[in-house]
């Protein structure tokens, strides 16, 4: 995945806030024992940047933005090197590093992704095409996005599960009208591939806490397609909100283990179609087979699930997209399955080989 972004300064946006993270001038937060200054901002007027960890010789900040302003990103002599709200740099560096905010920018993020081709008889031929898709973001529109207290965020499980988290914004109108025609004269199983081979292309796995700075937080499609990162569930929210939207059947699947809990989507088949796997099930008379999303550097076709989990323990939540609201069905166990709530931390799965 490759993401370019550019910047286009215009009016102050109207007010918001970065979660609870507001603060005043360039004063960061109180870690114990550190003797290190925080990076300086462009302007202590539009935000500030705050120490949230250290480790050894390494250090963790994060950029705060103040009201109505934006995190453009982390600068060293003039260079951008990276627009990650929460960043870790090496302590000896942190004097030479600034945080800049701006009262707002549009960005322009570029992904790489492999189309997948498909034999004479329908199948995935392991062959792929190379190509790329730009989606452009109003910052305003993701710093008051994630910021928003009326989405349920912090969960480790929700019932039905994030159907609450899809819409339709400008970032999945971008998609949708740069998909919709890869999708002509595709069968489900063939749409499935190519929107799977696009959420693993285009998103890189990241935790959390390496993003958000909390054990959990769930992101919308968009905001997940501003960043270019996301874990299971952000992954899957974005994959079953752009097929939901395509006209894919399409739903929520989780599991639970001992160690971590698993999301990620399934999309059904029609009459007569095999999924690549043997990861399928039925449920009201229709056959789903499952999509893995949170796989970096690899694709995992339509049906295929990792060793860690069995379908029979799955949990499924399917949605109804009507043109314009998302409705999502109680949550009910494939199987055996069953998901008891506070236990699930969502992670990464790993590819089948």
């Amino acid at each position: 995945m490759l993401i370019v972004f550019a910047a286009v300064l215009v009016a102050v946006i109207g007010g918001y806030a970065l979660m609870s993270l507001d603060g005043e001038g360039d004063a960061g937060m109180d870690v114990s024992g550190t003797d290190v200054t925080p990076p300086s901002s462009n302007d202590a007027d539009m935000g500030h940047a705050e120490i949230v960890a250290e480790y050894g010789t390494q250090i963790t900040v994060r950029a705060v933005p103040d009201t109505g302003m934006s995190f453009y990103g982390w600068f060293e002599d003039g260079t951008l090197i990276s627009d990650r709200m929460i960043e870790t740099f090496p302590k000896e560096s942190v004097d030479s590093i600034e945080a800049v905010f701006s009262e707002g920018f549009t960005k322009s993020v570029e992904y790489d992704w492999e189309m997948p081709l498909f034999s004479s008889e329908g199948e995935p031929s392991g062959l792929t095409r190379h190509m790329t898709f730009s989606v452009y973001i109003w910052s305003g529109d993701y710093w008051t996005s994630v910021m928003d207290d009326g989405r349920l965020r912090h969960a480790t499980y929700a019932d039905p599960m994030p159907t609450f988290m899809l819409d339709d914004s400008s970032a999945v109108d971008q998609a949708v009208e740069y998909l919709d025609p890869l999708m002509d004269g595709l069968t489900n199983l063939q749409k499935a591939t190519v929107l799977a081979y696009f959420v693993q292309d285009t998103i890189s796995y990241m935790s959390d806490a390496e993003q958000y700075g909390v054990t959990e937080f769930w992101a919308s499609a968009e905001e997940t397609l501003y960043t270019g990162y996301g874990d299971c569930e952000d992954t899957a929210t974005l994959l079953v909100n752009l097929g939901a939207r395509l006209g894919l059947d399409v739903g929520f699947v989780a599991f639970e283990s001992s160690t971590m809990g698993h999301m990620s989507a399934a999309v059904a088949l029609e009459d007569g179609e095999s999924a690549q796997g043997d990861a399928v099930f039925d449920v009201d008379g229709a056959r789903y087979a499952y999509v893995e999303t949170a796989i970096d550097n690899a694709h995992s076709g339509v049906g295929q699930l990792t060793p860690a989990y069995s379908i029979s323990d799955g949990n499924w939540t399917h949605v109804v997209y009507d043109g314009s609201e998302y409705t999502g069905s109680a949550t009910v166990p494939i199987g055996s399955g069953t998901v008891t709530g506070a236990p699930m931390i969502y992670g990464k799965a790993i590819p089948r080989t």
